[in-house]
């Protein structure tokens, strides 16, 4: 079963560092990690709030097994928010 998050994703150089929102769903056997991420927190605050989301905002960082690499990817919540989605879709699935 797939669980629905939301990454943000930043923007380039050339595009003036604009942020984005997009919906990932992800499946949690691909996940590998997810950890805090202090410096997101930090550099990505200001474009958060532009961007609607509350001032009160964490990010953490979720790293998931993609063919033969890992790819990580910034989602809006913190570790412990994400962890207690994946254990209510395993707890439903059951």
């Amino acid at each position: 079963m797939l669980v629905k998050l939301v990454e943000i994703q930043r923007g380039s150089r050339h595009a003036g560092y604009s942020s984005r929102l997009n919906v990932v769903y992800l499946n949690p056997r691909h996940i590998i990690s997810i950890a805090e991420d202090s410096i997101s927190n930090e550099n990505l605050l200001e474009e958060a709030v532009k961007l609607g989301l509350s001032e009160q905002v964490s990010f953490c960082r979720v790293t998931i097994h993609e063919g033969n690499q890992p790819r990580t990817l910034t989602i809006v919540g913190s570790s412990s928010e994400i962890h207690q989605k994946l254990i209510k879709k395993q707890i439903l699935k059951g």
